[in-house]
């Protein structure tokens, strides 16, 4: 679950962080790199004494990078665990980029990873 607080400097990148979680969703299903995209399961919203905070409920896609690489030795992942994650990884990105026209970036809006 992600939860997107509830704060004035935000502004509307709470909405759009939804809106492109709405649009992944359903854009294209039969794409190679959808099934590579984190799915938006619910979300509600959650009041609280610092004002409204919009939660977002998203399916779990697996375990990190960090605990994957403590399996091996030396810390090292094996190259073919590597080339898996590195065509997942951008399988996913050409979906959201081709069919979604979404740019994912490193720019951390609000805990906000696309934008």
């Amino acid at each position: 679950m992600k939860i997107l607080r509830a704060d004035a400097s935000i502004g509307d990148s709470r909405i759009e962080e939804l809106n492109f979680l709405l649009r992944v969703a359903v854009t294209d299903p039969s794409h190679a790199g959808y099934v590579h995209i984190v799915a938006l399961l619910d979300k509600f919203v959650h009041k609280g004494p610092n004002g409204e905070h919009l939660c977002l409920v998203m399916e779990v896609m697996g375990e990190n990078l960090i605990v994957l690489r403590e399996r091996y030795k030396a810390f090292r992942l094996p190259l073919h665990v590597v080339k898996l994650i590195a065509r997942q990884t951008l399988l996913g990105l050409n979906y959201l980029h081709e069919s979604c026209g979404i740019v994912h970036t490193g720019f951390d809006m609000s805990a906000s990873s696309m934008c």
